[in-house]
């Protein structure tokens, strides 16, 4: 036969003192509830990211080019002029090249081509918005969650990317330049299989990050699970 203690009573005097912790088993055991998965992204959330960073890279990387070499080239022409112009101020210095290169500047008329630069680098900045645009309307359309979010995230993603990779690119070029100067292939033939080279491999380059860059944000900003 079992009896219950009495409960615990302080002597007069003596200060009440805390209730332990109930011991285990007091208390029933949580069920256990198993965590909630996101889904993974569906065949038409895939096929959206994959073509919005393939075009959508391409277009973001042809509007930077645009715009950076109208950039560029000011910089270096103005440049060029303030270190010719310091030149010339010392009487001591001059010589023929000087004016050889100042008759070159002068008749070049370096001032006629600010506006087309300019014009050249305004439709770069378009071209790169366009690329913004178009990526965001694409996963829209494609039903991937938080589209312009993916569009920024990657973008950034894949503008990092990009140095850690564009030596490829450089590096087949110069393979190829190196075969047609053994082969003794024409300059202009040289210049046309280099350039065009080139060309398609910064493509394919850009298809590579836009895709798995746009694919991974998608991945990461997937719609979560409902409960």
């Amino acid at each position: 036969m079992t009896t219950t203690p009495p409960p615990y009573e302080p002597a007069p005097g003596q200060p009440v003192q805390p209730t332990p912790y109930a011991q285990a088993g007091q208390y029933p055991p949580q069920a256990w509830q198993p965590r909630a998965v996101r889904p993974p992204l569906t065949a038409e959330q895939k096929s959206g990211a994959r073509w919005a960073g393939i075009v959508g890279f391409n277009l973001l990387a042809l509007g930077w080019l645009l715009f950076i070499i109208p950039v560029v080239l000011g910089t270096f022409a103005a440049f060029f002029t303030f270190v010719l112009d310091q030149i010339g101020r010392s009487s001591n210095s001059r010589s023929t090249s000087y004016y050889q290169l100042r008759d070159f500047v002068d008749n070049a008329n370096v001032t006629a081509w600010v506006i087309p630069l300019l014009i050249l680098s305004l439709f770069g900045m378009a071209v790169w918005a366009l690329g913004i645009i178009v990526s965001g309307r694409m996963l829209k359309s494609h039903s991937v969650n938080h589209p312009w979010g993916v569009t920024w995230a990657a973008t950034g993603i894949a503008i990092a990317a990009y140095p850690f990779l564009g030596w490829i690119g450089g590096m087949l070029v110069q393979v190829i330049s190196a075969v047609a100067d053994v082969a003794h292939a024409p300059v202009w033939t040289m210049i046309g299989i280099s350039g065009g080279l080139g060309l398609l491999v910064a493509i394919v380059l850009n298809c590579v990050i836009g895709w798995l860059a746009w694919w991974w944000m998608a991945h990461a900003m997937r719609a979560r699970p409902t409960v």
